[in-house]
């Protein structure tokens, strides 16, 4: 049965992280109805249920004395329609010193309600309980990982029994809300960094004309990405919905910081090597101070936050984010243009684009426009 099935994984205790096996409203309401419990199931003259702080005369449910044969137990289990006369004032019945079983309390909200089923229960009237929940206890949980692990056994549990019985049967806690998330975080990680890098690929190619520039742009932007995961690790910032968001912001910040480079190169003559350092020397002060500089200033400010999840999952991150991207724009991303940068580009600039590239980074007068480009 599920109990039993609960019961032996509670004595696997430090692997399931399940401490007791789960309260049973049927085993109590069976136990409630014995009539060796003289002081539990009782009913009026009337058959109507006599509360146990009442001190009125009242007999015993089953005790073999009422006349109803209703209330002469044949076993140890009751039939469907004794359970129907007696469910509801197992349920209304308050727990005390003279019967620790009654119902009400611990078990009253444990069965599906129904106003159209005589007993008040979904499903009770016909013999079939429509849906019940039974309480059981994890181990002491401390750590993040005992909350997920914890998590995934109690889905391997229910998994488990339903195949078994041939029912539904699932878990659930307070903390398993917010934590239930960590069960798919890997799939979202995946999909999201997929989507994002095909889109890099994508829209840098259309804007750039060059598959080769947009699969190198795509490459430095995921590598940012890469690294920043590693210095979660080192700093011990954990990996979850809020760090995934971050790390999926940080794929469009990192593209800022190198899309820019990589389209001066594509526009500019010369071999690799020169290519890369004209495209260095234009568009490094204008990303240093318009995007590395604003951010970190952006960022710094966050330090002065007395708050947890600011300091570890904004300004750390952040912090790290600016870093990273700075040097793999500054430092990887003209290396890999260097050693495997794409062709120039076949289509001719406009004319303001023209004037603003009028210039040799290393002479300080202007030079003229080659003819080639008028």
């Amino acid at each position: 049965s599920m109990l039993n099935q609960i019961q032996q994984a509670a004595q696997i205790a430090p692997s399931s992280y399940i401490a007791t096996s789960a309260a049973s409203w049927i085993d109590d309401y069976i136990s409630w109805m014995n009539p060796s419990l003289n002081r539990c199931c009782r009913m009026y003259s009337n058959e109507t249920f006599c509360p146990t702080e009442s001190t009125d005369d009242c007999e015993t449910c089953f005790d073999g004395n009422s006349p109803d044969p209703l209330f002469h137990l044949h076993g140890s289990r009751p039939t469907v329609a004794q359970i129907n006369k007696t469910i509801p004032w197992f349920m209304e019945a308050i727990p005390s010193k003279e019967c620790a079983k009654a119902g009400r309390g611990a078990y009253n909200t444990e069965l599906k309600k129904s106003a159209t089923d005589p007993t008040g229960y979904a499903g009770v009237s016909e013999g079939m309980v429509a849906a019940a929940r039974y309480r059981g206890y994890h181990t002491p949980l401390a750590t993040q990982n005992d909350f997920i692990t914890a998590l995934k056994e109690a889905n391997k549990l229910t998994a488990k029994i339903s195949a078994d019985l041939g029912i539904e049967v699932f878990p659930y806690s307070v903390f398993y809300v917010f934590f239930e998330q960590y069960l798919q975080m890997d799939y979202y990680a995946t999909v999201t960094f997929a989507a994002a890098a095909v889109s890099i690929l994508v829209v840098s190619y259309l804007f750039l004309g060059s598959l080769w520039a947009a699969a190198l742009t795509m490459a430095v932007v995921m590598s940012v990405v890469i690294d920043i995961m590693g210095c979660m690790y080192v700093f011990g910032i954990q990996f979850n919905a809020v760090s995934l968001t971050n790390l999926a912001m940080s794929i469009g910040i990192a593209l800022e910081f190198c899309i820019h480079i990589v389209r001066s190169f594509t526009v500019e003559d010369g071999s690799r090597t020169f290519r890369a350092q004209v495209a260095l020397c234009r568009m490094g002060t204008p990303v240093f101070n318009g995007i590395a500089l604003t951010k970190l200033i952006g960022v710094l400010v966050l330090s002065l936050s007395q708050t947890a999840i600011f300091q570890i999952y904004y300004f750390r991150m952040y912090l790290v984010l600016v870093v990273l991207a700075t040097l793999h724009a500054f430092v990887l991303l003209p290396v890999l243009l260097m050693i495997a940068g794409p062709p120039k580009l076949p289509y001719a600039l406009a004319s303001d684009e023209l004037e603003a590239y009028d210039y040799d980074p290393y002479d300080s007068p202007p030079r003229s426009i080659p003819s080639s480009l008028m």
